[in-house]
């Protein structure tokens, strides 16, 4: 699998809006429950999750702390 081909800017652009259900350019802990389930992303998680993607530290995430994760994730594979 090509990387560079799977983290393509309008992917990742992509998969960011698949998160943000109401267009305000952040994923909030409600939008990923709706997507991923409250049994998955509960508070816990959710905090695991900001620690590494919430660069800024306003317990959200916006695209490009999205897209730096993504880097960052694929990096290792």
């Amino acid at each position: 699998m090509n990387i560079e081909k799977l983290l393509s800017k309008k992917k990742i652009e992509k998969a960011f809006k698949t998160f943000d259900y109401n267009n305000d350019g952040y994923i909030s802990q409600d939008e990923l429950k709706q997507v991923m389930g409250d049994e998955i992303i509960n508070n816990i998680t959710w905090q695991e999750i900001l620690n590494i993607v919430d660069l800024n530290n306003d317990g959200k995430f916006s695209q490009d702390e999205f897209v730096k994760f993504m880097k960052i994730v694929t990096k290792n594979v």
